[in-house]
């Protein structure tokens, strides 16, 4: 049996493969795709004509698609099961999991990459809209105290790379989510999936999103360059994390023109 799994350690799908992959004991050969290298090989292009990670290779044969991989996955080895055994509740994680990707993640990346102060309030209060969402299903239809069902399931596997990816918004948007009955049940889920060893063990420390991602924050994606600067902030050999100051809460691209 071989196993392959190309990723990219920033990316939360990735790691949401990487943690599939822990949680059932797998063991596979890693490859670390560098984002900020383009066009990528022919041969990645080949496995996974979307151009993107996470991908799977099983016994030569490629999948891409972080939740059809981990399904996949679930399926086809031994090991804790990712997905309830009922399949009501199957169904439940599903249907969150399909709203972290259709709804709560874009709502992140929406307001990190707003250059226009004056918005930022609207989006907030959009973002606390999806918030809100998530903190109303978990009390329709969770069973568990602090996590969906009684342990952890795909869902918390799957929000837990969401929520830490929330933490650079909380730095670069100010966003908080507030400590009040509204949203208690979403914080303590929130706690629990950040909480899992298997999701803190597989993901850079936040320092490191909050200095990777700062080109989001000016609106700048992946490895294109803000006006001024000589490396992508994605770029890691070539500007070194531990040669990086924190970028500055708030930034946008009219606050940074100094040039790294």
């Amino acid at each position: 049996m071989s196993l392959t799994l190309y990723t990219w350690q920033y990316c939360p799908f990735a790691q949401r493969t990487r943690i599939a992959l822990a949680v059932k004991g797998i063991a596979h050969e890693q490859y670390e795709l560098d984002i900020t290298k383009k066009p990528y090989p022919d041969w990645f292009m080949k496995l996974s004509p979307n151009g993107k990670v996470p991908t799977l290779v099983h016994d030569g044969r490629p999948l891409y698609e972080s939740e059809v991989i981990a399904e996949y996955v679930d399926e086809v080895f031994d090991g804790p099961k990712l997905l309830p055994q009922d399949a009501y509740q199957r169904a439940i994680v599903r249907l969150l999991i399909a709203y972290g990707g259709e709804k709560f993640l874009p709502l992140l990346y929406r307001l990190l990459r707003n250059q226009d102060e004056a918005r930022d309030e609207e989006l907030r209060a959009q973002a606390l809209d999806a918030w809100r969402w998530l903190d109303a299903r978990l009390r329709e239809f969770g069973t568990g105290e602090r996590f969906l069902f009684d342990a952890p399931t795909l869902a918390e596997y799957s929000f837990g790379p969401f929520f830490q990816r929330w933490r650079i918004v909380e730095y670069y948007r100010f966003f908080e989510i507030p400590d009040t009955p509204e949203f208690a049940r979403i914080r303590a889920w929130r706690d629990a999936c950040e909480g899992l060893d298997v999701v803190q063990g597989t993901a850079p420390s936040t320092e490191t999103l909050i200095k990777v991602y700062a080109d989001y924050a000016r609106n700048y994606d992946n490895a294109k360059l803000p006006p001024g600067s000589r490396f992508s902030a994605f770029d890691t050999q070539a500007w070194p994390l531990e040669d990086r100051p924190m970028p500055p809460r708030g930034l946008r691209l009219q606050a940074s023109r100094q040039a790294h």
